[in-house]
């Protein structure tokens, strides 16, 4: 397995600075040194718990991640965990967790563009290039965590995996994008579970969901209830292959909706008795979010809508 850059990057630093502090033993021949090997910092572990107590700290994670059958953990003293998951195409989701704010990721590619994005007050830094994203890093209470992926990944899709890894809002994106080097065949593991109804979505995340039948004339709807951690409902409304609107409804109070584009205009429209945050440009609402009886709620529509016509979704939903 391939030592991550940043392991491999130190250690050669550290060489070279002790090369050059030395003197050069007679009759050595710099051309003889190709077989010298930078030592392995990481420690093999049989459990997350051993790896927690040489780092000393603990990280939070799945226990199995759907298609992928094994797993290697190790550690760095008082430093690090790597926990590896591994599938039978050899394709590999690497978690990372690191003491201090040092980039852990390993991955020191050029990026075309670079973004940074509030969530739950922990601004990360996301990487990558044509709308998707490559690599998350961000520090949290001390610790370092990273997010890197070769197959890019849109913003969605990285926030809504961003309850994985951390103990309370645990900010961490997709699993499958945590990992060393260039992989090309990892799969991204699929945290949706794809249901023939809205009644068996139901019965899947345990609470009921009401939605309208169509979103901007789009009627076509796919229902999915993530299941990495908690539940969420979600319906995906679409025409043909276009995603026309997304609406989520999930136990407590953070924030579903995965959208943390910014929006010129927010306000705070009452629909019956509920407030909802509407936010938008040019007097389009994009997203409206709101909260009511223990449950947290979230419509996005991809071309945006009159804030009238948002309002008589919203109390479509329930």
């Amino acid at each position: 397995m391939k030592k991550l850059l940043a392991i491999l990057m130190s250690a050669a630093i550290a060489l070279s600075i002790a090369a050059c502090g030395a003197e050069k033993p007679a009759g050595s021949d710099p051309a003889n040194k190709s077989n010298v090997e930078i030592p392995n910092p990481f420690v093999d572990c049989e459990t997350l718990e051993e790896a927690q107590e040489k780092a000393g700290f603990e990280m939070t994670l799945p226990d199995t991640i759907d298609g992928y059958d094994s797993r290697k953990i190790s550690a760095i003293e008082k430093e690090l965990i790597s926990v590896i998951f591994v599938n039978d195409k050899d394709g590999q989701i690497c978690f990372r967790k690191g003491v201090g704010e040092k980039d852990v990721s390993g991955d020191f590619n050029q990026y075309a563009e670079t973004e940074q994005i509030d969530m739950g007050g922990t601004t990360i830094t996301l990487k990558g290039s044509d709308g998707k994203v490559n690599l998350a890093v961000w520090t949290k209470d001390g610790y370092a965590y990273s997010i890197s992926s070769t197959d890019g990944l849109n913003k969605v899709t990285m926030t809504d995996l961003a309850t994985t890894v951390n103990d309370d809002l645990v900010i961490g994106g997709d699993p499958s994008t945590w990992g060393p080097g260039n992989q090309p065949n990892v799969e991204i593991p699929n945290p949706y579970t794809d249901c023939d109804t809205l009644a068996d979505a139901a019965r899947e995340a345990g609470f009921d969901f009401t939605v309208p039948e169509a979103v901007n004339g789009a009627a076509d709807r796919l229902y999915r209830v993530m299941t990495l951690d908690g539940k969420m409902l979600e319906v995906i409304y679409h025409s043909g292959e276009d995603e026309t609107a997304r609406i989520r409804k999930a136990p407590g109070t953070e924030d579903i909706s995965g959208d943390f584009n910014e929006y010129a205009q927010t306000d705070t429209v009452t629909v019956g008795e509920i407030e909802v945050a509407m936010r938008g440009n040019d007097g389009m609402v994009c997203l409206a979010t709101w909260t009511i009886d223990g449950y947290t709620y979230s419509v996005s529509v991809a071309s945006g809508v009159s804030s009238d016509d948002m309002a008589a979704l919203v109390s479509e939903i329930h």
